[in-house]
């Protein structure tokens, strides 16, 4: 999963200006242009940071400069304005030779209120080591987060609770985590949004998250939500004496064995039109963290951690 892009942001600027204005690096190759990637960009007003590609056409064999801005698009629907609903984290893009993508990294701003998308323009003004193509501009849309019961799950201010299975019940554990749509920008999980969210938290100096199908139904106005055993995991492969073992998330009732139960129902605590709480339908349900061997991930070694009483909160 992500990394918490919004701590990012200032490092990437730093990133940014701290590059070198020396030309001799500049590409020098002809038939080399710079576009933007597609013409249109859809991202929800929570997305924090997300990237709108630059591509390069041609064979570099240095740096390749990009500078672009923003402008209020007022015929697509409701104006979005820079440093208000956006933040452009650099104007100036340094695409390093051999490369044929660069991103425009902007920082979405939510601001907590039912609103139709909006749009602003994003352009590549000048371009340095190649031509600037045809394709010079991306509408980008702000989709509106605080209407669709889906978009509402998602954002930070979520908290896992539950006591250590192992250490009888005596160590409350309370970890911030935040809820994630899939990117429907990306092709491998554009298919997954509507139907999928991932609680994403970090753990033990791992990073986590928790794979959630969703339904929801519009008739009754009713949401379904269930923890997926066995697809959620943490993003680590670690030493463990003769082997190597990766951490697969998984509820089960099991504490001799990896068996995985069926998806754990959740029930969704509401205050108003905000989603709360999430608590297992059946109390009795446990989230481990297990140890398989890695690769293959097919010989069960033992659990790293259990968690019993598990709760699902938000501020």
């Amino acid at each position: 999963m992500k990394l918490n892009k919004l701590a990012a942001i200032a490092i990437a600027a730093l990133a940014m200006t701290a590059c070198s204005d020396d030309n001799d690096s500049l590409n020098s190759a002809a038939d080399v242009a710079v576009n933007m990637e597609n013409a249109t960009f859809s991202t929800r007003e929570n997305a924090k940071i997300f990237n709108v590609p630059i591509a390069v056409t041609g064979k570099t064999n240095g740096d390749v400069i990009v500078y672009v801005e923003t402008s209020e698009n007022t015929t697509e629907g409701e104006t979005a304005v820079e440093n208000v609903n956006y933040i452009v984290t650099s104007d100036r893009i340094i695409i390093p030779a051999g490369e044929t993508k660069g991103v425009v990294e902007i920082c979405a701003v939510d601001n907590k209120e039912e609103n139709d998308s909006r749009y602003f323009n994003l352009t590549i003004t000048k371009v340095e080591g190649a031509q600037l193509g045809d394709l010079k501009t991306t509408v980008v849309e702000l989709r509106d987060n605080d209407q669709d019961p889906y978009d509402k799950l998602c954002g930070d201010g979520w908290h896992i609770t539950a006591y250590s299975v192992f250490e009888n019940g005596d160590n409350l554990i309370d970890i911030a985590a935040e809820m994630v749509a899939p990117d429907t920008n990306d092709p491998d999980e554009a298919a997954y949004y509507g139907h999928e969210l991932y609680l994403h938290f970090p753990y033990g100096g791992l990073d986590c998250f928790m794979t959630l199908s969703y339904s929801y139904d519009e008739i009754n106005d009713e949401m379904s939500l269930a923890v997926v055993p066995g697809t959620s995991a943490c993003w680590s492969v670690l030493n463990f004496g003769s082997f190597k073992g990766v951490f697969i998330a998984a509820t089960t009732y099991d504490r001799n064995g990896a068996t995985l139960g069926d998806d754990e129902p959740l029930i969704p605590t509401m205050e108003g039109n905000k989603v709360v709480a999430l608590d297992f339908e059946n109390p009795g349900a446990m989230f481990f963290l297990s140890v398989f061997e890695y690769p293959g991930l097919s010989s069960f070694k033992g659990y790293y951690e259990g968690w019993a009483d598990f709760t699902i909160t938000r501020d």
